[in-house]
């Protein structure tokens, strides 16, 4: 098993160009590191592997007017703990959706933490100034509720100090976003609302949070501290759709994805990337670090790593590869050892938190986005996994009665071409309802004997990542009375 699993690493080491590539090698060697586990009285019964692929999913109903319908969520675990969250919410005060997969490195701690404050970050910058001023008078009250959360997925692992903290410097944020306005309002300048620049602001100002939290403060008699060390220490990808009337906004940072799933005139789907990869695979990312570091070439990207190690190029935490080299020796080193220090460490930051915002009408041809950390793109392409879910859609329509419409007359032929779409939908009538749970089920292979394998794995990091997956569904009418 350990011989196995040390080659895998170096085949995918040879392949670091394409990750479709790594992909298929993956699926081909995939049963040399699960190892012969076929035998009969090792599998899974059907039932109990749909059992634990399903035991995350969960679906939830907007009900409200607007594009969205409802949305599916699931995840499964490879980290042990896992590293991945997903979160959900509603801003309070407008029809405003955030939904965001973040993907953690090096630990759940960065993750965990940027799952349970970005949309407050976001949430402060969307309020007015009458607003901002109402909240702060709830300081003191410890609440300070600026979303509508639509299901716990993950339990908050922060300790109740680290919350504390957390508040504190939301509130911090909260009273600095005032002055800001109130300044502006005072020279006669409009507050504009610039969701692209929110987004990138909120992004920044938490990452710079997180680095400010990690260090000793004498001024405010905080000492070094390992419970925030080690959430800036780890790191965290993230993938965040904001989604207001017609206005979907994707906000990427590392190797998440979101794809848009659109359906054109032969009933067939296709997929719109709605944000890119930021790793050494993208050209402009690759430009623009080259730029950022002039003098090296050479020493920065070695395996398709940043300096030999991280993967991602864009991300939350990660202070090993953002401070000051000073910084990690004082701080970092007699916590971690001098191995925290990369490499041909000469001109920091080589990491940045700041997202690549991509914005998009929604349009009639708009059904479904599907935001997923890479442990799914590792293993499926955005065409495959568009078509699984536009099936998947086909497939769970064709289990509502078919109604005649009584609204029009309707002419023979029309319910002919309707009853043999259907027939056509049924025969993709999908085994799980839900369609991350769908995709989870795919990815390992959609064969009993493999999914079993997988999921009996004594060691699946070695195999596959976590995979999270959130899939937003539009309401195609509202859209088109909009």
């Amino acid at each position: 098993m350990k011989f196995l699993c040390k080659n895998f690493g170096e085949v995918l080491s040879l392949y670091s160009k394409s990750p479709y590539q790594i992909s298929i090698i993956r699926r081909n060697i995939r049963y040399l590191n699960l190892g012969d586990r076929s035998t009969s009285n090792l599998l899974l019964s059907p039932a109990e592997a749909t059992k634990i692929l399903r035991t995350n999913e969960s679906t939830v109903d907007i009900q409200s007017k607007c594009s969205i319908k409802y949305y599916d969520v699931n995840y499964l675990g490879a980290n042990n703990p896992i590293e991945d969250r997903q979160t959900s919410a509603k801003f309070l005060y407008s029809n405003i959706y955030l939904f965001g997969v973040f993907d953690g490195h090096g630990g759940y701690q960065c993750s965990d933490t940027i799952s349970q404050r970005l949309f407050d970050y976001i949430a402060l910058n969307l309020l007015n100034t009458k607003q901002l001023e109402d909240k702060l008078k709830l300081k003191s009250t410890g609440k300070f509720p600026l979303w509508y959360a639509y299901q716990a997925t993950y339990n908050d692992a922060r300790t109740q100090k680290l919350k504390e903290l957390h508040r504190q410097s939301l509130l911090l944020y909260a009273e600095e976003l005032l002055k800001e306005k109130i300044m502006e309002e005072s020279i006669g300048n409009e507050i504009e609302y610039n969701m692209e620049k929110i987004m990138i602001d909120s992004f920044l100002k938490l990452d710079n949070d997180l680095m400010i939290e990690a260090l000793p403060n004498p001024a405010s008699g905080k000492t070094l501290d390992k419970e925030t060390l080690d959430v800036a220490m780890s790191g965290s990808c993230a993938c965040v759709a904001l989604i207001k009337d017609m206005d979907l906004y994707v906000a990427n940072l590392g190797d998440a994805r979101a794809v848009l799933g659109q359906e054109i005139d032969d009933g067939t789907y296709v997929p719109y990337q709605m944000s890119f990869e930021h790793n050494s695979e993208n050209i402009n990312e690759m430009k623009r670090l080259f730029d950022e570091h002039p003098n090296e070439h050479t020493t920065l990207i070695r395996d398709g790593r940043l300096l030999e190690m991280l993967l991602p190029l864009r991300a939350f935490g990660d202070v090993r590869f953002k401070w000051p080299q000073k910084n990690l020796k004082d701080y970092a080193v007699p916590v971690y050892g001098h191995g925290v220090i990369p490499s041909y460490y000469f001109s920091p930051p080589y990491v940045t938190a700041r997202p690549e915002i991509i914005h998009k009408k929604l349009n009639y041809r708009d059904k479904f986005l599907i935001l997923a950390t890479d442990g799914l793109w590792d293993l499926l392409s955005p065409e495959k996994v568009v078509q699984l879910v536009g099936n998947h859609l086909n497939g769970q329509q064709s289990y509502d009665p078919y109604v005649i419409p009584e609204d029009r007359p309707v002419k023979l032929r029309e319910v002919f071409e309707d009853l043999t779409k259907r027939r056509v939908s049924i025969s993709h009538q999908p085994v799980d309802h839900n369609s991350a749970t769908h995709l989870i089920r795919y990815a390992l292979g959609n064969d009993h004997i493999q999914i079993s394998n997988y999921l009996r794995a004594d060691m699946p990091r070695n195999i596959r990542d976590d995979i999270t997956i959130t899939v937003i569904y539009f309401d195609t009418d509202h859209i088109i009375e909009a």
